[in-house]
């Protein structure tokens, strides 16, 4: 039998609903963080084909404002919080690092999973994000189907994981 809803109450008057999302139909909400115009386009076509809705946001300080539920998104039925963060390392305004460093160190974003998907980078890079707080990291492919695939991969994977329980009401 399914584990009934709970409903609990934050110090910060912030009320979390804890369910057994494992026995529930998933719909894996990705919020994706991109700064290239043509690869947030690619991602629009790509995201019909996924098991998952993708919430594209420009850059770091947009996923800091989308997280946070700062304007424009604070009306969480139409931005609702993501079961997953998706992003680049090199990013203008705030970086990736920078992105792992706030999400690591907000309260209701800490157990966030966190997937860096950013064109190669050098070992000392990879290593940092693992360090950050990183879940992984992924090579993004050039080709339109191979980056499909990959985040077909990424996001069968968090649909199957057992996913932190904090949803924000």
């Amino acid at each position: 039998m399914a584990t009934p809803a709970k409903i609990i109450h934050t110090g910060s008057n912030q009320t979390l609903l804890r369910m057994n999302l494992s026995r529930l139909p998933k719909n894996l909400v990705v919020l994706v963080a991109e700064t290239e115009a043509r690869e947030r386009h690619r991602l629009e076509i790509i995201s019909s084909a996924l098991t998952a809705t993708l919430r594209i946001v420009k850059d770091g300080e947009e996923a800091v404002d989308y997280l946070s539920g700062h304007a424009p998104f604070f009306t969480r039925d139409s931005y609702p919080f993501p079961d997953l963060l998706i992003f680049n390392l090199q990013m203008p305004r705030m970086d990736g690092l920078e992105l792992l460093h706030w999400v690591a160190h907000d309260s209701d974003c800490a157990a966030l999973p966190r997937v860096v998907l950013d064109r190669p980078r050098t070992a000392r890079d990879i290593d940092r994000a693992y360090q950050m707080g990183a879940n992984t990291v992924f090579v993004r492919p050039a080709l339109t189907d191979e980056l499909r695939q990959t985040l077909q991969v990424i996001t069968n994977y968090w649909c199957k994981a057992e996913l932190p329980f904090v949803r924000h009401c």
